[in-house]
């Protein structure tokens, strides 16, 4: 039974890896959830990792991924509303 499962999970990620690098792609919103699910759970499926890890992994992930979004977001508000003297393209000529 655990073949099967190792089996089931490699071949939908080479699936994933062929849609994803070459012209067949499918669309994003399909493709990044599912890729976002079932990473984390095949390392755990296999063995590679324990629940544990992944777990830790996916905190710090997020924990540095919103962190890295609040810093670049107050970085464009600042420069949007310094640049309130720049005249749009058509006013230039």
């Amino acid at each position: 039974m655990g073949n099967r499962k190792v089996i089931l999970i490699s071949s939908f990620a080479i699936l994933l890896c062929i849609f994803a690098f070459t012209d067949l792609q499918i669309s994003n919103s399909l493709y990044e959830p599912t890729n976002k699910i079932l990473v984390p759970m095949s390392r755990i499926v296999v063995g590679a990792h324990f629940a544990s890890d992944v777990t830790v992994g996916v905190a710090i992930s997020v924990t540095v991924f919103m962190c890295l979004k609040k810093f670049i977001w107050k970085d464009k508000k600042n420069k949007r509303t310094n640049n309130n003297d720049v005249l749009p393209h058509s006013l230039n000529r």
